[in-house]
């Protein structure tokens, strides 16, 4: 009973997979004519003979992309000038091309002769010793009987002939003449059938063919970081020549000017310091209470920086004495529009050079070449555009014209460098999915490549005579700060004594606080007039002041509504 049921099974599975197999057409004739070039590329002209049993919209005609012997050899081709006598669709897949041919609207029944012709050209070739011919004169594609296979194959020099070999050997027929192979095949050829040739050719038969767009993809990336450099080196590279001690800053230098000359970035840090330098000017007072902080004005303001003037302007927006609840949620507005103040193009025309800043437009231009050369044009060239491209696309537009923050240079960069990196696994995966020959590694190049043009364009800027000059002097002043020793502090604190808080709003904008106060710790810090506590003041007075009371001042004014933190890219988020 169980060799009867396993019988039964075996005879259904039969006949299912022979109505599997079963196709709505049916080929009479297929001949397929190739002239091969001396350098690896061919002509093809394929006539194909087919009867359809029913109506039938739609034929199906592939063409393969991607060659292997399914041992150690794998080539590549490209197919190009397509024509036919008929309509047809092209559609892209891994390996192979898929001609569609027909029309929805005209059915099609009893017999058509199709005529396709178009030239195949394949990769170099990478054999040591000779050259190889390896091709699927038929592939294994076809779902119906072909009764009629003939082929002709034009080779373009003589070759020997005991080294053409066929994939099926014994219906084979075929005559080799006048470096022509004619042949047939002399039987039916049954569903998914399969016909390849391979010939084996004297070394450098085929001229070396280089394809000039494979070429580029690797040079052109090396090229625009020569290029990208020199324009750098000439116009963007600041003279960093030694910078001397300096015990005071620059005349005129506020701690926000100071920590964007020093860093080409505005942060809400930077902007917070300059409450620090109007409480040493004697313009306010801050009052610790024990759950809460006052800022009292003495005086109005009589300068002329625009950045202290709108600072000044929205710490006394509501009364002459303010607290946090004043501050929270509102003075941010007034810390953005501070932003906006360098943002300008006239401000930062007064620190650098006109001609750096509109030549770093030649390293947005060699970005979108490498771009274009490297990524796009390939997977165009090889794939056809994708929809998986749109990711880099998208990731590439981010980088130049989204995130224009140069003043918010480190976090721009990081958000740009993310982007990139952001696109690499998706274009890896690409060139791992189509065989497109070194697609992974040209890929990498121009990842690269774009990182280093681009960091070289967030560099660009360079600082004018009197900017150089002050920047020499801040650096100066900055290694002061970290490594001032004991006899000059001695010097500096008899002639000011007030000299540690003259100092803290740099020390604060360039975050080197704890560095300043370590260098006093042995030192009697005179308690300032204009901070007053619940508590007594102490040397500890100072550490509690910086690392608690301006952590809250900090955050206070940094604070704003959730919505406006991710309005813009590269701005300071609520710390």
């Amino acid at each position: 009973m169980k060799k009867f049921l396993f019988t039964l099974i075996l005879i259904f599975m039969f006949i299912m997979n022979a109505n599997a197999l079963e196709s709505d057409y049916k080929i009479n004739s297929y001949d397929i004519n190739i002239s091969i070039n001396e350098n690896n590329t061919m002509h093809i002209i394929e006539y194909i003979d087919v009867n359809f049993k029913k109506p039938t919209t739609f034929f199906n005609k592939k063409i393969k992309t991607v060659i292997t012997d399914g041992k150690n050899y794998k080539g590549y081709a490209k197919v190009n000038n397509i024509e036919m006598n008929n309509e047809f669709n092209v559609e892209r897949n891994k390996g192979y091309i898929n001609y569609k041919i027909g029309n929805e609207y005209k059915p099609k029944t009893g017999n058509s002769k199709y005529i396709l012709e178009y030239d195949y050209s394949l990769s170099s070739d990478e054999y040591i010793g000779f050259d190889r011919f390896y091709l699927d004169l038929l592939d294994n594609t076809w779902n119906s009987d072909i009764d009629n296979f003939t082929f002709k194959i034009k080779f373009p020099k003589d070759f020997d002939k005991t080294k053409v070999t066929f994939n099926q050997y014994n219906n084979m027929v075929y005559d080799i003449a006048n470096n022509t192979i004619t042949g047939r095949y002399a039987s039916i050829i049954k569903p998914l059938g399969k016909i390849t040739i391979d010939v084996k050719l004297p070394d450098k038969y085929f001229t070396n063919y280089i394809n000039l767009l494979d070429i580029l993809r690797f040079v052109i990336p090396i090229l625009c970081i020569i290029i990208a450099l020199i324009v750098w080196l000439k116009y963007g590279k600041d003279d960093h020549s030694n910078s001397l001690i300096r015990y005071h800053a620059p005349d005129g230098i506020n701690s926000l000017q100071a920590s964007y000359l020093l860093s080409d970035n505005i942060t809400n840090k930077s902007i917070v310091s300059l409450l620090l330098m109007f409480c040493y000017k004697g313009y306010i007072r801050i009052i610790e209470n024990k759950h809460d902080f006052e800022i009292e004005k003495l005086k109005e303001y009589d300068g002329n920086d625009l950045c202290e003037k709108i600072f000044f302007k929205g710490l006394f927006l509501y009364g002459n004495k303010i607290n946090k609840n004043d501050l929270n949620y509102s003075f941010y507005k007034y810390i953005e529009d501070i932003k906006n103040v360098f943002r300008d193009k006239k401000i930062k025309s007064k620190f650098y050079l006109k001609s750096s800043i509109k030549k770093s437009i030649i390293h947005l231009l060699l970005i979108v070449i490498i771009f274009l050369f490297s990524i796009i044009i390939p997977f165009i060239k090889y794939v056809g555009f994708n929809n998986e491209l749109l990711f880099p696309l998208i990731a590439f537009l981010i980088i130049l014209f989204i995130n224009k923050d140069d003043n918010c240079k480190v976090k721009a960069a990081l958000t740009n460098l993310a982007c990139l990196f952001g696109s690499l696994p998706i274009l890896i995966t690409l060139s791992y999915s189509y065989d497109i020959p070194y697609l992974k590694y040209s890929i990498i190049l121009s990842i690269v490549s774009m990182i280093f043009v681009y960091i070289l364009y967030i560099n660009m800027k360079k600082k004018n005579e009197d900017t150089a000059k002050i920047y020499s002097e801040l650096k100066g002043l900055k290694r002061f700060i970290m490594f001032a020793n004991t006899d000059d502090i001695n010097k500096l604190v008899n002639e000011n004594p007030d000299y540690f808080y003259e100092i803290l709003p740099y020390a604060y904008s360039f975050n080197l606080t704890d560095e300043w106060t370590s260098k006093f710790k042995n030192l009697a810090i005179p308690e300032p007039e204009w901070y007053s506590s619940y508590k007594i003041f102490t040397h500890k007075s100072i550490d509690h002041f910086i690392n608690n009371m301006m952590v809250k001042i900090y955050n206070v004014m940094s604070n704003c509504p959730k919505k406006f933190r991710f309005t813009r890219f590269g701005h300071d988020k609520h710390v």
